[in-house]
């Protein structure tokens, strides 16, 4: 007997599951090919829609009309900045974006329409000093788009030789009247609003000396888009200003990149804008001018040092001394 009849598989049977096999076996090559040749069609169709969009680049920065002279800035262009004027860089009370300072919105960082309420401070617990419950309302504030700055400290008691005060009045950065209009005023932006909140914190003897606060007023602003709205938030630490000191002795980095190497490098919050470490950069190049011999003789007719941005006003450069940021800490 047939030995496929042995095995009870007749040969007609094994003949088809071969041809079955055959058949699959070429629409698997057939797929493949399909495949593959449906990936080539689509690399070309991205190859030519990324060619269109070169070619519209290449138009659109072209395209300048004789009664305005459009600037088409690239990812790595330093002159759409504009000219580094100093006042116009230092004004520390303008919380724009180096695009907003030139006309150009930033819209990356909008906020959702239907979160733009700042929420109520939350009530107060028991804190050991007055800088566990500022850096407290501070964070707090960063985290839910607000700020806060020290307007003034009394009562003060003695405590180990040393009178500190017991009371501080806090109020929202954007609290306080926004400038006049009238003649004879140089127009400034600012983002003052007049927001009524305020905290006053105080320590008693009835409390151990332990500090608490208490909160008043609603915001009548909406919640700022990111930490960078607000020139305290924007503050270098010691180790920021003492790395922005090092990289400024290295030559001529441009103030972009010292930003993005101090950010890198920072521990702490960095928050601050290209426009600051332009400050900065400007405030070292005129200590080290006035380090030299000649450059001390020029100080004499100088600005004076009270416009100089220092780390106890805490005022950008060349900014004018706000009284409730003078002594507002990061």
């Amino acid at each position: 007997m047939d030995s496929h009849m042995e095995n009870g598989c007749p040969p007609a049977a094994l003949q088809q599951i071969l041809n079955q096999l055959q058949v699959f076996q070429d629409q698997i090559l057939r797929l493949e090919r399909e495949r593959a040749a449906a990936a080539i069609n689509h690399e070309n169709q991205i190859g030519a829609l990324q060619q269109q969009v070169a070619n519209l680049a290449a138009g659109l920065r072209s395209f300048t009309p004789s009664h305005n002279s459009t600037h088409i800035p690239t990812h790595n262009d330093h002159s759409a900045l504009g000219p580094l004027n100093a006042l116009a860089i230092a004004n520390d009370d303008d919380p724009g974006s180096a695009l907003e300072d030139h006309g150009f919105p930033d819209h990356s960082h909008s906020p959702d329409p239907g979160d733009t309420e700042i929420p109520p401070i939350p009530p107060s617990v028991m804190y050991n000093s007055f800088d566990d419950l500022f850096n407290f309302l501070q964070s707090w504030a960063r985290a839910n788009g607000a700020a806060f700055v020290k307007k003034s400290g009394s009562n003060r008691r003695e405590f180990n030789g040393t009178k500190i005060a017991t009371h501080w009045l806090l109020l929202c950065d954007r609290g306080g009247s926004r400038p006049s209009r009238g003649l004879g005023h140089r127009q400034t932006s600012t983002q003052k609003t007049d927001c009524p909140v305020r905290v006053c914190a105080s320590a008693t003897k009835r409390n151990n000396w332990q500090w608490t606060y208490k909160a008043s007023g609603v915001h009548n602003h909406p919640r700022s888009h990111d930490p960078s709205a607000h020139s305290i938030h924007r503050r270098r630490t010691e180790g920021q200003r003492a790395l922005a000191s090092e990289l400024f002795e290295l030559g001529s980095l441009p103030a972009r990149e010292m930003a993005a190497a101090i950010k890198e490098r920072s521990e702490g919050p960095a928050f601050f804008r290209v426009k600051d470490i332009y400050n900065d950069r400007h405030r070292l190049r005129v200590e080290k001018q006035c380090q030299t011999p000649r450059g001390s003789r020029a100080r004499k007719g100088a600005v004076p040092d009270h416009g100089l941005a220092t780390e106890e006003s805490g005022q950008t450069f060349l900014s004018a001394p706000q009284p409730h940021e003078s002594i507002g800490e990061a």
